[in-house]
């Protein structure tokens, strides 16, 4: 009897068992090799934000209107010039520099007062500005900058506003400026607005300017009195207009850079633009309904902050 058949299906029996063993190693080997490669995914971002959208880029300013365009027939302003001992006059003759003294990373300082943001009560109801009444606004080139979209925000609340500035002019100027009185006489104001100082937030002693600032308000007599802090650019000295709020004796000190401290520039990058100064002109206007008292013994009759 030959062994011939009996081996040939031992050996057929070898291969039908060891294929599903095969499949099973190969299988087992696929699954190793993909974990062990890197994950390629197809059509996402490179960085999935905010589900794979693009951040968008950020728009140019909207008009960076040139500080010297003003509403047609009115002064032109210009940047404020670089405060030097031959320009800026001497109150009590301290030093003056051409550097602004600003802080370490190049940014703003932080205002010269707290914003009234940082306030927990409710503000109170604003009260109407007072109608048939008169607004004199005296100052540089920055009273210029604000004074005309400030006249027409007045006006339609019935109250008109008189705008007498001079570019390149200090505190000192104004504090000894012989046209003032025949502007108190002339106008007969129930309110003065001053905004005045940028042309001298470099000087070394600014400490020097309180006598004159008392000086200057002074001549106002018992008229309300507001004075507008000068709108902070990136590396301007703050502490003037700290010296302004402390000295402003019977006036009120409106803290522009508080208020506006991210104030759209001209090409001058300092003044304001054109949307600027009508953004400072409602937010003044603003301010003052908010610090008016309806009731008081003067049609703008003032009340500090608390």
């Amino acid at each position: 009897m030959t062994r011939t058949p009996i081996c040939s299906h031992l050996a057929r029996l070898s291969v039908t068992v060891a294929r599903p063993f095969a499949s099973i190693r190969a299988a087992a080997l696929a699954v190793s090799c993909a974990a062990s490669a890197p994950l390629v995914l197809t059509g996402c971002g490179a960085a999935n934000t905010a589900g794979g959208a693009h951040e968008p880029a950020l728009g140019t300013n909207e008009e960076l209107g040139d500080a010297n365009t003003d509403s047609p027939g009115a002064s032109k302003t210009v940047g404020p010039r670089e405060a030097t001992s031959e320009s800026v006059p001497d109150d009590s003759l301290g030093a003056t520099s051409n550097r602004s003294q600003a802080p370490a990373d190049g940014a703003v300082s932080d205002s010269p007062l707290g914003s009234d943001a940082d306030s927990d009560e409710p503000p109170k109801t604003p009260a109407p500005l007072p109608e048939g009444t008169t607004v004199l606004h005296i100052g540089d080139s920055f009273a210029g900058a604000l004074g005309h979209e400030l006249n027409r925000e007045l006006k339609t609340h019935g109250v008109r506003g008189v705008l007498e500035y001079e570019k390149s002019t200090y505190i000192p100027t104004w504090a000894s400026k012989r046209e003032l009185p025949t502007y108190l006489s002339r106008y007969k104001p129930d309110l003065i607005l001053v905004t005045l100082g940028g042309n001298e937030l470099s000087i070394v002693h600014p400490e020097q300017r309180a006598e004159t600032v008392r000086r200057l308000v002074a001549r106002f007599g018992d008229i309300p009195c507001v004075w507008i802090g000068i709108p902070l650019w990136e590396g301007a000295n703050p502490t003037l207009m700290g010296v302004v709020r402390d000295n402003v004796e019977q006036c009120l000190f409106l803290d522009t850079h508080a208020l506006i401290p991210d104030m759209q520039r001209a090409k001058d990058k300092i003044h304001p633009s054109l949307s600027a100064r009508t953004q400072w002109a409602k937010t003044v206007v603003d301010w003052l309904q908010q610090h008016r008292v309806a009731d008081g013994d003067k049609p703008w009759a003032l009340e500090p902050d608390d």
